[in-house]
């Protein structure tokens, strides 16, 4: 529990300036999924420091 604890939290995912796709790999190659739930607060957490893209053509 104190890892997801640690992984969901949104201030340790923004010191550690991990991308995205980091913990989207990390989700889906988990033996289970009980740590699911913190790897998704983790992945939207770092999208938050993501710079949205220009969508125009």
């Amino acid at each position: 529990m104190a890892v997801a604890r640690k992984i969901a939290d949104p201030e340790q995912v923004a010191r550690s300036r991990m991308f995205p796709f980091r913990f989207w790999a990390a989700y889906l190659h988990a033996p289970s999924l009980r740590r699911g739930p913190a790897l998704d607060r983790a992945l939207n957490a770092s999208l938050a420091h993501v710079a949205a893209l220009d969508g125009g053509p």
